[in-house]
């Protein structure tokens, strides 16, 4: 009976390992740790990279801030690193099968060295390059990271309960529901790596059972179909 419960849990720890494995296979991470799943009282189970580590530079004040690229990077406090040095990085939390919240994360690599690439150097070497490089400007690559959340408790016409950050801390546009880690992958992919092909089906997705307190809001910010 528990297991049947945890549906839900199971189901995406194994969608966003196979899927890591997926996209190791084609080449395009650098490295990457299998999801990391924990047990809390009360049914409570969270997923996530497997060595968090709280600390201001996971606030929203951060965001944006190359410190927190340079935290992540310096504490490998990731799920894994794209073959251009950016990085992913996801946590889900459920409770008696419901998802509770999640927080996905697409932080881009700063920096753009021509025909320089994490063959040649890890990205945390590279990392370090471009913090000491005298001409910085030359090769900072200006993406914004990618922030969707998933966080009901807060949820208002102005803090819509599934949103995206992106441009700025306190940008959160509308998103119609909770993603699960595919479409996560395929809207950065699809997004940010135009020229790459890496498919997904709609079988490939999975659709969760939310709180049936959930509030509904007429949001007032605008929206990203995804």
């Amino acid at each position: 009976m528990k297991k049947q419960r945890n549906s839900s849990v199971n189901q995406i720890e194994t969608q966003i390992n196979t899927t890591l494995d997926a996209l190791n296979s084609r080449k395009l991470l650098y490295t990457f740790n299998y999801i990391y799943k924990k047990e809390r009282e009360n049914n409570k189970w969270i997923l996530s990279w497997s060595n968090h580590e709280s600390g201001k530079f996971n606030t929203g004040e951060y965001f944006l801030k190359l410190e927190q690229y340079k935290k992540i990077i310096r504490n490998n406090s990731y799920l894994c690193i794209l073959y251009d040095g950016s990085l992913i990085r996801v946590s889900y939390t459920f409770q008696n099968n419901i998802l509770l919240g999640h927080n996905l994360l697409w932080w881009p690599a700063p920096y753009a060295y021509p025909n320089v690439t994490i063959d040649d150097f890890s990205p945390s070497e590279l990392m370090e390059e471009f913090l000491n490089d005298l001409t910085w400007h030359e090769v900072l690559n200006m993406r914004s990271p990618v922030r969707i959340d998933f966080d009901p408790k807060v949820a208002s016409e102005i803090h819509p309960a599934t949103h995206i950050h992106m441009q700025h801390k306190d940008c959160r546009m509308y998103v119609e529901k909770p993603l699960c880690f595919n479409r996560f992958i395929n809207f950065i992919l699809k997004n940010n790596y135009p020229n790459l092909r890496f498919d997904f089906d709609d079988y490939d997705y999975i659709y969760f059972e939310l709180p049936s307190n959930l509030e509904t809001f007429d949001v007032s910010n605008s929206g990203i179909i995804i």
